[in-house]
């Protein structure tokens, strides 16, 4: 049986969803003037689920004695608990996220944002590794490979394409993991097919992001109509968007309103069967259920 053991919720970024819809009057981001909102005090709570599924076994081997899905459901609490001058001069906004799951074990984190003129950028973050609530975990005697990597859990590969440390990045006497350059989460003006660059390729891989255009969200009896972003990935450094990853945001004044993750192709190996032992895929949502701004 997989088992719980988690290490990230990380991104603050994650807001709302129910439905997408047309609606005559939603409410319309201003992208000459969006700022991410990072008032102290802005909170908002979300659910959040996770789901591995599409169990396949490979040819003629037999697959692994899973169902053919596995849910992960958790809470998470986002707060703007203060400001901070780090590095000497930044002036930077605190925000912490806490996530319980049915198990009642918690993760908690907290990242050092700053909105300039030119985006919103994240200059550093700390988290207690190793004590957090967790998505399934394989068996010890199986593992991932995901783009030619080995992982031991779906947590490893997320914090993979969330938080992987760069090259380039300290620790100072307070525990906190500074971006050298701070990473740009996101780019204003806020404009249709806009794309800026979130990690070079050395640090280790290179991710993007990219504006698709608007689309609407419906939640809480109220439609907002969102920026899309997705995140383009180039994991084995080939100088091509990886296209079996998904992860997309969604942005309204209120903040982030939704995120998508979705993977594919996952190998499942053992030591019986070390190139592959099944594929499988994985899902995640967060959806925001109340906000106080």
């Amino acid at each position: 049986m997989l088992k719980i053991n988690h290490s990230i919720i990380l991104f603050f970024l994650v807001l709302l969803i129910t439905s997408c819809k047309k609606d005559t009057n939603p409410i319309i981001p201003n992208s000459d003037t969006f700022l991410y909102p990072l008032e102290v005090g802005n909170k908002w709570e979300y659910d959040r689920h996770f789901a591995t599924f599409n169990y396949r076994k490979k040819d003629s081997i037999d697959y692994p004695r899973y169902d053919d899905s596995i849910h992960y459901y958790s809470k998470i609490v986002v707060e703007v608990v203060g400001k901070k001058t780090i590095l000497d001069s930044i002036k930077a906004s605190i925000i912490q996220s806490f996530e319980t799951s049915s198990s009642m074990r918690s993760f908690w984190s907290e990242q050092y944002y700053c909105n300039q003129d030119n985006g919103l950028f994240l200059h550093g973050h700390r988290f207690n590794i190793g004590g957090g609530n967790g998505l399934p975990k394989l068996i010890n005697s199986e593992k991932i490979i995901f783009k030619g990597k080995e992982f031991n859990s779906i947590d490893e590969i997320i914090q993979s394409l969330d938080f992987i440390l760069p090259k380039a990045y300290s620790i100072c006497s307070d525990s906190i993991i500074y971006n050298n350059p701070p990473l740009m989460v996101l780019a204003y003006p806020i404009i249709n097919s806009g794309e800026w660059i979130f990690r070079q390729s050395n640090e280790p891989f290179a991710i993007n992001k990219r504006v698709l255009g608007k689309e609407n969200i419906t939640l809480l009896s109220r439609v907002f109509l969102c920026h899309k972003i997705e995140w383009l990935y180039d994991l084995n450094n080939d100088n091509k968007w990886d296209e079996d990853i998904s992860v997309v945001d969604f942005y309204a004044d209120e903040g982030l309103i939704k995120r998508t993750f979705f993977v594919k192709d996952l190998v499942i190996t053992t030591i019986a069967s070390p190139d592959s032992n099944g594929y499988f895929d994985s899902s995640e949502e967060i959806i925001l259920t109340n906000t106080n701004l």
